[in-house]
C-alpha cells in the first residue's frame, strides 16, 4: 500500500513566522520593561509617600479608639485602646517619631518591640485640639469621730490592774458598705485609782483574725498614769494619735494592763511577768450588759488562766473614725483631636485628622501641647505641602 504523504511548511512560511515571532517577543519585552519601570522602589519618593499616607491611617484609626493617653507631645503619643487580645485588659500602643535628618515613625504594642511604619521622612509631627470636661471623681475623705463600740452598764464588778492581771477587749465595728478604711483614735474607760497611786495603766491595740484571735504586732499604744484617774469611778480618756488605718474587715483587741508587765500578744498568745505589787487603777466590767454584739473580754488574774467573757465587757468607749469616698466634680483639660502630618520630600504630606471620641484626660497642661493649626508649613520649593497627600478621618 503506498504512504501518504504529508505538506510540511514552505520556506517562506517559516521566515515569514519567525518575523512575526521577533515582532511580538520585542513587544512583550518592552512592556515587560514599562511595568518594571513603572514599579517605584522602596527607597523612591514615590514609596514613601504611599508608606506615609498608610501610616497616617493606620495611626489616626487606632488613635481615635484611645479612652486613655498617658503621653502626649508633637513627637508621639502613647494611649490605651479596649482588649484586643481576650485578657480584659486595655492595650498599650505608642507612636514614636524619632531620628534625623530622615525621620522614622514606630509603633510599639504592649510594651513589645517597636516597628517602623514609615520612615525616611523629612518632617512628621502631631499636633491636638484640647478642651475641657467635668468628671465624677471619688476622694477617700476621713469622717467625724464616733462611737464605735461602748458599753454604758456601770453596775458590775471590779477588775483591778494590778502586778498580775491583763485584759483584752475585742470589737469589730459595723461599718457602712462603702467605708473603705478605719481606725481607732480614743477609748474613753470607766475607772478609778486603787491604792497606793503609784503606778500607769497600759492600752496596746492589736488586729484581730477573722477568728477574732489577736495576732501580730502592736498597732499603736498610749497610757494613764493612775494619779489622774479618779478617786471614785468616773471616765477618763485615752488618746491613741499614732493608730494606723485598718481594713473594713479587722477587728481589734484592745490589751489593758499595768505598765509594769511585759505584754505582748502575738497569735492569740499573752505572755507577761509579774511586775509585783504596784497597781494601775480598777476598771469595771460588766456581764451580759454590753451595748453592741460583737464585744468580748478575756481577762486574766494569775497570767496563767483565762476567763473569756464571751457576752461581757469593760465599761468602755471606743472611738473612732471612718475613711470613705466621696463624691466630687471637678474640671479636666481633655483631647479631643489629633492631627497627623507626615512629610515625604519631593512628593507632599499625608494628613490625617480625627477625633478622639471617649475624650481622654490630657496627661499634660492642655497650653504645652502643640495645637491644630500651629504646625510651621513646610514648602517643597513653590509649593506647599498641603497640596500633596490629604486624607481626612471622619
Amino acid at each position: 500500500m503506498p504512504v501518504a504523504m504529508r505538506r510540511g511548511f514552505t520556506l517562506v512560511e517559516l521566515i515569514v513566522a519567525t518575523a512575526i515571532m521577533g515582532i511580538l517577543m520585542a513587544a512583550v519585552g518592552s512592556a515587560l520593561m514599562v511595568a518594571a519601570r513603572a514599579v517605584p522602589s522602596p527607597d523612591s519618593s514615590e514609596a514613601r509617600a504611599a508608606s506615609a499616607t498608610s501610616a497616617a491611617r493606620e495611626m489616626a484609626g487606632e488613635i481615635s479608639q484611645a479612652i486613655t493617653v498617658t503621653a502626649a507631645s508633637a513627637t508621639g503619643i502613647t494611649f490605651s485602646v479596649p482588649d484586643r487580645t481576650g485578657d480584659n485588659a486595655p492595650e498599650t500602643i505608642t507612636y514614636a517619631i524619632t531620628g534625623t535628618p530622615l525621620i522614622s515613625v514606630t509603633r510599639t504594642f504592649n510594651g513589645g518591640e517597636a516597628t517602623v511604619i514609615a520612615q525616611g521622612l523629612s518632617s512628621a509631627a502631631l499636633a491636638y485640639a484640647v478642651g475641657s470636661r467635668e468628671v465624677t471623681t471619688l476622694t477617700p475623705v476621713e469622717g467625724p469621730e464616733h462611737v464605735m463600740s461602748a458599753c454604758y452598764e456601770t453596775s458590775g464588778s471590779e477588775l483591778p490592774f494590778n502586778g498580775s492581771t491583763v485584759a483584752i477587749q475585742k470589737f469589730r465595728p459595723a461599718l457602712p458598705p462603702e467605708a473603705a478604711s478605719w481606725r481607732v483614735t480614743r477609748v474613753n474607760l470607766w475607772c478609778k485609782q486603787d491604792a497606793p497611786v503609784n503606778s500607769t495603766l497600759r492600752l496596746q491595740v492589736y488586729r484581730t483574725d477573722s477568728t477574732g484571735t489577736p495576732s501580730g504586732s502592736s498597732l499603736a499604744a498610749t497610757t494613764l498614769s493612775e494619779a489622774a484617774m479618779p478617786s471614785a469611778f468616773g471616765w477618763r480618756a485615752m488618746f491613741l494619735s499614732s493608730m494606723p488605718s485598718l481594713l473594713p474587715t479587722d477587728g481589734v483587741a484592745l490589751v489593758l494592763a499595768n505598765n509594769s508587765l511585759s505584754v505582748n500578744v502575738n497569735l492569740g498568745l499573752v505572755t507577761f511577768s509579774i511586775g509585783g505589787s504596784p497597781t494601775a487603777g480598777m476598771g469595771l466590767f460588766v456581764t451580759d450588759s454590753i451595748a453592741e454584739d460583737g464585744v468580748n473580754l478575756s481577762f486574766t488574774t494569775n497570767g496563767s488562766t483565762w476567763n473569756h467573757q464571751a457576752d461581757d465587757s469593760l465599761v468602755i468607749e471606743v472611738l473612732g473614725r471612718v475613711t470613705a469616698p466621696v463624691a466630687g466634680v471637678t474640671t479636666v483639660d481633655t483631647i479631643d483631636t489629633v492631627e497627623v502630618a507626615l512629610t515625604v520630600k519631593g512628593w507632599g504630606q499625608a494628613r490625617a485628622i480625627t477625633p478622639v471620641h471617649p475624650r481622654p484626660a490630657s496627661p499634660v497642661a492642655a497650653g504645652s501641647l502643640p495645637l491644630i493649626g500651629t504646625l510651621p508649613e513646610i514648602l517643597l520649593g513653590d509649593e506647599s505641602i498641603g497640596a500633596g497627600i490629604g486624607i481626612s478621618k471622619k
